[in-house]
């Protein structure tokens, strides 16, 4: 009896250019044929969004630290305050932080921007808070 073997590909469409590839063995037993199965994942979908603060939330503290999540592949998220420069966000325990210091009271707005690993990006929806700090 003689084995032939043939390749198999079931593939989805990529998401942000990454695959999770898995090779899996199959015997078939209709006429002593073996197969190779790739089977192609796409990645989770990228996303941002900004946790803290919350849409017109008060702050009265003179700091106060910005909070994003994210899923999928990322390299990086940056902040950006009141239409200003992108700063760097840490990451820790899952999360993005950037610690936000010396700021005025009065209206404000955030966005957050992941990184992804091929160097594209993606931003939050940009959200308003207010700043009332005590006398």
């Amino acid at each position: 009896m003689m084995i032939r073997l043939a390749g198999l590909l079931n593939s989805t469409p990529k998401m942000d250019g990454k695959q999770d590839i898995k090779e899996a063995k199959k015997t078939a037993k209709n006429g002593g044929v073996a197969a190779v199965e790739r089977v192609t994942r796409a990645a989770s979908p990228t996303t941002v969004r900004i946790e803290f603060p919350c849409d017109a939330e008060t702050i009265r503290h003179p700091s106060y630290s910005i909070q994003a999540s994210t899923t999928g592949a990322v390299a990086g998220v940056d902040v950006r305050l009141d239409q200003g420069a992108w700063q760097s966000c840490r990451e820790s325990l899952g999360l993005w932080w950037f610690d936000w210091r010396g700021f005025d009271d009065g209206e404000h707005e955030v966005v957050v921007r992941l990184r992804r690993p091929d160097g594209s990006t993606m931003s939050s929806v940009a959200r308003a808070f207010h700043v009332e700090l005590p006398a």
